[in-house]
């Protein structure tokens, strides 16, 4: 009778429940030679390499030992990297050894010191097929050199975040930017924080992505007078996300005829009044099934018994849940009682940020 164990299919399945558990994956792969492979897998699935603050000539040695190791690169799903270590042209050399990456999260202040190697390596991690999901964090000397990275970006990317991109050249006319896909990349997803330059990219022909399958869309810390939304498909949007500075002004949710689920950070009773104009203008054919307010504390009672009346008294036949996330703990209690009539027809849902409010982040 053959040891159950000799499985691979099962070992992997069993190790599953150890990724959180480097120590205990370590141990297991030094068990057998059968459970090597399936170890490693769990242990080098996520590659951090973004910490700044550790000596970077220990980090660039790290990688180079790495990179050197073509079967640990191949075990990869998601990497994440600083600016600092792309640097390496031992590196550079080994990103096609990445063929089961699938998420790529890049940060940094700036790539000026070494903008070269550093653009080609971002662009060669963005041009592998694999490659499903990009979060680009980090500064760029020049228009060109972001523009550089997008010239051979994979179709296969579906989720796209931006944050805090910029270039040291606000003045910079996208109109202008060369066309360096012939086909566009079509998004599901994307989320854009805190960089007003970049959307104005977003409309441009040099942009090598197209909006049309978009049903995720995250705007924060931005000036709501420079989004045109209709670049976005809103007939589309399945979840749509704003940031508290994006809603300086109230924005109509008309066109968003396929919206599930509306988040709006809402800090301050300036920008609570302008969310509930916001929400006022849901259509009464409408799928919204939930609404998430990230909000501080309810201290503004008017504001908030405006609120209930609003959502309790409007066509929403297939909402489920307005969840409320606050800064503060425990205030379940008063926020019940400043929506009663939310709460007492079971949809009101109350949170503090944390690992629940974490989950709610991000693509979806």
């Amino acid at each position: 009778m053959s040891n159950p164990l000799d499985v691979q299919e099962l070992v992997e399945y069993c190790f599953d429940f150890l990724h959180g558990s480097k120590s205990d994956l370590k141990a297991c792969a030094l068990v057998c030679r059968g459970w090597v492979y399936a170890a490693q897998s769990q242990l080098f699935a996520k590659m951090d390499i973004c910490d700044s603050m550790v000596d970077q000539h220990r980090r660039v040695a790290q990688l180079l030992e790495i990179s050197q190791s073509p079967h640990i690169l191949a075990l990869v799903s998601r990497l994440e990297i600083n600016l600092h270590y792309l640097a390496s042209e031992s590196f550079l050399g080994a990103i096609t050894q990445f063929t089961r990456l699938k998420e790529v999260r890049i940060s940094g202040n700036s790539m000026a010191s070494t903008p070269g190697t550093a653009s080609l390596a971002v662009g060669a991690l963005l041009s592998l097929t694999t490659v499903q999901r990009v979060e680009l964090h980090c500064a760029f000397p020049t228009p060109s050199a972001f523009l550089q990275i997008w010239g051979g970006c994979s179709e296969n990317v579906k989720h796209l975040e931006l944050g805090s991109v910029h270039v040291n050249d606000f003045e910079y006319d996208w109109a202008s930017s060369p066309v360096l896909l012939r086909s566009k990349v079509k998004l599901a997803s994307l989320r854009v924080l805190y960089g007003d330059f970049i959307l104005p990219w977003l409309t441009t022909d040099a942009c090598p992505f197209a909006f049309s399958q978009l049903t995720s869309l995250t705007v924060c810390a931005l000036k709501e007078h420079l989004i045109d939304w209709s670049v976005f498909q809103p007939k589309m949007i399945e979840r749509l996300e704003i940031g508290s500075n994006a809603i300086q002004k109230p924005i109509n949710l008309g066109p968003f005829t396929r919206l599930r689920h509306l988040v709006l950070q809402v800090h301050g009773p300036r920008n609570l009044a302008i969310a509930l104009t916001v929400l006022a203008t849901i259509p009464p054919a409408n799928h919204i099934s939930r609404i998430t307010l990230d909000c501080t504390y309810p201290s503004q009672s008017d504001i908030f018994t405006r609120l209930d009346d609003l959502l309790f008294g409007m066509p929403l036949p297939e909402l489920v849940e307005v969840e409320f996330f606050t800064e503060y703990r425990n205030v379940e209690e008063p926020v019940k009682q400043a929506l009663p009539k939310l709460h007492a027809c079971g949809l009101l849902g109350v949170k503090s940020w944390g690992s629940a409010y974490a989950n709610t982040r991000g693509f979806t």
